[in-house]
């Protein structure tokens, strides 16, 4: 089995369909959306369009959450200093976008073998607002593991790309597609973006020699055009655009 796993969009369909022809040539089984894929960026409905029509798991992220119930925006954790952008891409989308957010999961468990159970979230298998990642608490670790079997468990929402395992499991963040982070946000600390959309593609195959199972993952990245998304940028009445113009001034991205 060969799965494509994608996150994080975040309204930036330039980056989302290099990802998604760079995933059209690796011959993947299956597809899986992790969520937060509308929100902040310059494209809301373009990005929404371009996933409807797609054979994929989607997992909803605390963003996916909040469009769909934006006076709980706080308690998911849309940060006060992106709400503008938040209020300005949900006053973008239509009612078939909406129908099409109430259709996410929360998570989705993928059954390989006896050995191997796959598990898809975006922050952890208990919130979508959890930090999960390798150095996170043994004990914290332990509370989101709880009840899940899973040997394998992919999620989203750090952007950032990771696979180590962790207590026997496989840790696997796919990144971010629409928002790499090169420095990820703080107090006083905007993040800085990478000059590329990110994704993974997880291997399950079988392994003669023991009859194990064996999880390769390639973290992926793609260069996409950013000449064009400064184009739509610049057009844009996106409250936080001239981050993202800040971004694409970076040497990398020329």
């Amino acid at each position: 089995m060969r799965l494509a796993v994608f996150s994080d969009i975040h309204g930036n369909a330039i980056a989302l369909e290099a990802v998604l022809r760079d995933i059209s040539k690796q011959s993947v089984d299956q597809m899986a959306c992790l969520g937060d894929v509308a929100s902040m960026g310059p494209q809301p409905a373009e990005v929404m369009d371009m996933l409807i029509p797609l054979n994929s798991i989607f997992i909803s992220g605390n963003h996916d959450e909040a469009m769909l119930q934006p006076e709980r925006r706080n308690e998911l954790g849309i940060s006060p200093f992106v709400q503008p952008d938040f209020l300005w891409g949900l006053e973008r989308l239509q009612a078939s976008h909406f129908e099409f957010l109430k259709s996410f999961q929360s998570k989705v468990e993928i059954n390989v073998t006896n050995e191997i159970q796959l598990l898809c979230c975006h922050g952890s298998p208990k919130s979508s607002t959890d930090f999960m990642h390798p150095g996170t608490p043994s004990d914290t670790l332990n509370r989101y593991f709880e009840s899940c079997p899973a040997t394998v468990i992919v999620n989203g929402h750090l952007h950032s790309q990771f696979h180590e395992i962790v207590q026997g499991r496989h840790m696997i963040n796919p990144g971010s597609v629409g928002m790499p982070f090169k420095v990820p946000p703080g107090p006083g600390c905007p993040p800085v973006m990478y000059p590329w959309a990110e994704y993974a593609v997880i291997s399950l195959t079988n392994d003669d020699s023991d009859g194990k199972m064996n999880v390769q993952v390639e973290l992926r990245t793609v260069r996409y055009r950013f000449e064009k998304l400064k184009e739509i940028l610049l057009s844009s009445s996106l409250p936080g655009k001239n981050w993202w113009l800040e971004q694409l001034a970076q040497p990398e991205f020329m």
